[in-house]
């Protein structure tokens, strides 16, 4: 999976299931013994409120934190 799917897989997991209008990518990193990416995202609008989604390597979400 590349890293643009990774980033819109999470961000429009975080838009439909969560209900954060205004996501957006603060940083991602890919654990190559997990095969899973990590990807937070800032749900804020006026102040940061960090999420981070754990997707694994066929791009399903397994996590939430």
């Amino acid at each position: 999976m590349d890293v643009e799917r990774v980033v819109d897989r999470a961000i429009k997991f975080l838009k439909e299931k969560g209900g954060y209008l205004f996501p957006h990518l603060e940083k991602m990193e890919f654990d190559e013994k997990t095969a899973r990416w990590s990807v937070w995202v800032n749900v804020g609008i006026s102040e940061k409120n960090i999420k981070k989604v754990i997707i694994d390597k066929n791009g399903k979400v397994i996590g939430l934190e």
